[in-house]
């Protein structure tokens, strides 16, 4: 069945509309498409990354140009088939879902990109606040190999070319053509596999453009593994 993106949205439902009912309607209306996550629906709410509403972050090959981009990203986390949310706190056997969706922006549509997806990870802190600080360990998902390698976010201008070539030679998705948007079901499991009792979990996701233009959620989904 075909349905106008007007008439449908992500669930819950706004009054008035149905739940999109394709992978392609929900993702133009803003959702996230999962429909192996036990979740009551296929398509669900996310909601929106970002410091500015409406603004994603963006970074060049150089290192410049961070000053962002009209375009919406949206994440969040499952826990055992909830809702999703930009923030959680989780045990070690919850079963978890992350998954995303970009608007991209008119300027990017039939641009071929790369999918990215990074996980920061800060061990439990002597003064248990969490910053999100140099001391946190991130790594990027080769989507191929189905593995995670070290990246360094923190990397300077003259560093920051190479850490770029990493990053789209090993994407979580390789090279496609992007539309009017995205949706991403970027992991399941359970937090507890890392290895870890106690810490907080940084995602971040987003697409690079062949010129290594990066467009990214600026601010973090948010995990954080409690005993």
């Amino acid at each position: 069945m075909t349905q106008s993106i007007k008439a449908c949205s992500p669930a819950p439902a706004t009054e008035g509309m149905e739940v999109c009912p394709t992978e392609d309607t929900c993702a133009n209306s803003g959702g996230v498409w999962v429909p192996d996550a036990g979740l009551k629906v296929a398509c669900n709410s996310v909601p929106e990354v970002a410091g500015t509403p409406g603004k994603a972050a963006t970074i060049g090959k150089d290192g410049g140009g961070r000053d962002g981009i009209s375009a919406t990203i949206s994440g969040g986390v499952s826990v055992e088939a909830d809702a999703f949310k930009a923030s959680v706190k989780v045990g070690k056997d919850k079963v978890i879902d992350f998954a995303g969706n970009i608007k991209v922006p008119s300027d990017h549509q039939g641009k071929d990109a790369v999918l990215l997806f990074a996980v920061g990870i800060e061990m439990f802190p002597a003064g248990g606040v969490y910053t999100g600080g140099a001391g946190t360990i991130y790594k990027a998902y080769d989507g191929t190999k189905k593995s995670f390698f070290d990246i360094d976010l923190y990397a300077d201008a003259a560093k920051w070319p190479g850490e770029v070539s990493k990053l789209t030679a090993a994407p979580h998705k390789t090279k496609f053509k992007l539309g009017e948007s995205i949706t991403i079901d970027l992991y399941k499991g359970k937090l507890g596999d890392a290895g870890v009792e106690e810490a907080m979990f940084y995602i971040f996701f987003g697409y690079a453009l062949d010129d290594g233009t990066i467009v990214y959620n600026s601010l973090p989904i948010m995990a954080e593994l409690t005993k």
